[in-house]
């Protein structure tokens, strides 16, 4: 049976090379995916009792889809966009997709509310946990435990269970404002109000009175289609 020689041993211990090093690496990574999908799991929940409760809070007065409100048109170049003049409706999907998957739609939150706009508000909830965390709840834990000092860990696991509450809160936020978040964002890439306050009940209607003051143009119909190509065969036989 073979040993290891002391200076092997510290060949091994100072030459940088740790034979478990890789093997620590992936159960780092392990636990900090199994936090994340805790962190998503339990923002999505949180997200849901908070809407359920204050459901009726967050309708805006005159909110629903048959309902006739006015808009802003903004055009750049052929392109044409329009949206409530006066802010609009409380968007579940946004706060509920910043909610649960918060940094990881920076993309989606880059393209819908600009490039400023989004560090800010990834960057804040961040900010936030981290002093709660430190200045809060970590003081509050340590003297309910006769002040034993938490380790890198509990606090890590403290800070990552009040972020899910600072990440509802912030969705909320953002649900009730995507709507200027991304008015204010085309502004910025150069688009221009053409038209305000366009009576319509939705974006669609809004822009297609903007294009057809006078009405959109009726389009014919399937027996004048039919017509109109019997006739055209007839002139080129």
């Amino acid at each position: 049976m073979s040993s290891t020689s002391p200076s092997e041993g510290a060949l091994d211990k100072f030459s940088g090379v740790d034979p478990c090093n890789d093997l620590y690496t992936m159960g780092m990574l392990k636990d900090l995916f199994i936090l994340n999908m805790m962190q998503l799991v339990g923002s999505a929940i949180l997200f849901a009792a908070v809407y359920a409760v204050l459901r009726e809070r967050l309708r805006r007065p005159g909110s629903g889809p048959e309902v006739v409100r006015e808009w802003d048109v903004l055009a750049k170049k052929d392109a044409v966009v329009a949206f409530p003049t006066l802010g609009g409706p409380f968007s579940v999907a946004t706060a509920f997709g910043y909610a649960a998957f918060f940094h990881y739609l920076i993309p989606l939150w880059w393209y819908r509310w600009g490039v400023l706009r989004t560090l800010a508000l990834i960057a804040t909830p961040f900010v936030c946990t981290f002093l709660l965390t430190k200045f809060g709840v970590v003081p509050i834990i340590e003297s309910i435990s006769d002040r034993v000092p938490m380790d890198s860990v509990a606090i890590l696991l403290t800070g990552a269970c009040v972020q899910v509450p600072m990440r509802v809160a912030f969705g909320v936020y953002v649900g009730k404002n995507d709507v200027d978040f991304r008015r204010n964002a085309h502004f910025k890439r150069g688009w221009l109000k053409v038209r305000a306050g366009i009576p319509a009940r939705s974006s669609a209607e809004a822009i297609e009175s903007y294009r057809y003051p006078a009405g959109k143009p009726q389009e014919p119909s399937l027996r004048e289609r039919i017509g109109k190509l019997v006739a055209t065969f007839g002139r080129t036989a």
